[in-house]
């Protein structure tokens, strides 16, 4: 096999593995939560799995084209982002919002 057919396989192997679960929408929000999505493209591939850290928690993985589901009490959380390196930002949550 010549070796460019070898680098399409393995290109497609690495972009065509591992997508997330597909989107399904959160239609009730608990009563006094905030209903926060966080979702990965998959721009990056598949071959990383970055973790995601809320409120320095325990890190959920994060496959390529997934996404997580959380359901914040009101104020300021921390999401974190965790792979070769972390990326952290602060948000302030309302209950009854997404």
């Amino acid at each position: 096999m010549q070796m460019r057919s070898w680098l399409v396989i393995a290109a497609l192997a690495v972009s065509g593995c591992a997508s997330g679960p597909g989107f399904k929408k959160v239609d009730d929000i608990p009563q006094g939560k905030a209903l926060i999505y966080i979702y990965r493209p998959a721009v990056h591939g598949a071959a990383i799995v970055p973790g995601v850290v809320i409120n320095k928690l325990n890190s959920i993985p994060l496959q390529a084209k997934g996404y997580y589901v959380y359901l914040a009490d009101p104020g300021q959380i921390a999401i974190a982002i965790v792979a070769t390196g972390r990326k952290e930002m602060a948000m302030d949550v309302k209950a009854g919002e997404t």
